[in-house]
């Protein structure tokens, strides 16, 4: 059971990551859109400036991200000690 929690709670981790930089990317090209004359050159350049302010921001929040996983590790880790324990 626990190694189950430590893998969805990795995958949870993982996409939170990607719908961060999603999200920044849609949301940039949006508000360019919104302010460009060219739709489709509007929504390239708000992508890109989106993706780096989300790429940003998942580097700055890598630290609290990284102890998530490490949690992640020290649950899979209980989870083979106590397998270890029962057999």
């Amino acid at each position: 059971m626990l190694k189950f929690v430590a893998k969805a709670f990795r995958g949870f981790m993982k996409f939170i990551l990607a719908f961060t930089l999603i999200g920044f990317i849609i949301a940039g090209g949006i508000i360019f859109i919104l302010n460009s004359e060219n739709a489709i050159f509007g929504f390239v350049i708000g992508g890109i400036i989106g993706g780096i302010i989300g790429l940003i921001i998942v580097v700055l929040t890598g630290g609290f991200i990284a102890n998530f996983l490490k949690m992640a590790d020290n649950i899979e880790k209980m989870a083979k000690e106590q397998i270890e324990k029962t057999s």
